[in-house]
């Protein structure tokens, strides 16, 4: 990573440390929300020009990638506890019924 990119920006109004501009509040993007706001801030770049729309659409498909993986830790999380419940431990089969 370029050295500047570790300098924090001059135009923002509160002082919070910031990476290539985006916020060290959500810059982890450790949650949904955090991703979410990283897809918006890239929208609003893109409508003020100071981002390019292939580096956006880049953001946003990472962005999904890292949502569709949450997505799917979570529900390895979820399937591992019902499994634990019913004591499958062995390799049994475990019904689960999914509605949308």
């Amino acid at each position: 990573m370029a050295r500047e990119a570790l300098v924090p920006a001059k135009n923002m109004k509160r002082k919070e440390k910031t990476i290539r501009g985006i916020p060290q509040e959500w810059r982890d993007l450790a949650n949904v929300g955090d991703v979410f706001r990283m897809l918006r801030y890239c929208l609003l770049q893109v409508d003020k020009g100071r981002m390019t729309i292939r580096k956006a659409n880049c953001m946003g498909f990472l962005g999904g990638k890292m949502i569709d993986a949450a997505e799917k830790v979570e529900f390895e999380r979820r399937l591992a506890e019902l499994e634990g419940r019913q004591g499958n431990h062995d390799g049994g089969v475990i019904q689960i019924s999914v509605s949308k």
